[in-house]
């Protein structure tokens, strides 16, 4: 009977019944060492399974990083968008006398207005990778920023 020493790992989806024979070269049946990855071994996808610290782990990833920001102020009409290359955050700051509105993928999300005196909104909005982002309606501002900031997890 041929033998082999290799190792095969496979991962079994939860609830799959699985049946494993080698089979060699010469058409012998041989008995083999193989490991099956337990449900124990992955995280439920409610994450029902997941310890503290992997929690911890999870919930950095989604976190915004700092070091890593970059200025997207230039971005202010339709036909010019920044589109986010990773997940990330968005963060600006629009001091004006006017009607001002940030558009992710085209569609207002929020609004800063003073027609009177001059305002100032400072704002932060999730925004996923590949989406769009512009503010447009800059008009009579003393001051406009705005950064994004990728979060830790990708």
């Amino acid at each position: 009977m041929t033998t082999s020493t290799d190792l095969k790992t496979f991962k079994i989806a939860k609830g799959t019944k699985a049946q494993i024979v080698t089979a060699y070269n010469n058409g012998d049946i041989g008995d083999t060492d193989f490991a099956i990855a337990t449900d124990e071994d992955y995280a439920d996808i409610d994450l029902s399974n997941i310890s503290n610290t992997g929690k911890t782990t999870v919930i950095g990833w989604g976190m915004p990083d700092y070091s890593a920001g970059v200025d997207i102020s230039g971005y202010k009409t339709v036909g010019n968008q920044f589109t986010a290359p990773k997940d990330g955050f968005l963060s600006f700051v629009i001091t004006s006398n006017s009607y001002n509105y940030a558009y992710i993928d085209n569609v207002a999300v929020c609004a800063a207005n003073n027609n009177d005196t001059y305002a100032r909104a400072s704002i932060t909005l999730p925004i996923g990778k590949g989406q769009t982002f512009y503010c447009a309606g800059i008009v009579n501002m003393s001051g406009y920023t705005s950064q994004f900031f990728p979060v830790k997890g990708e």
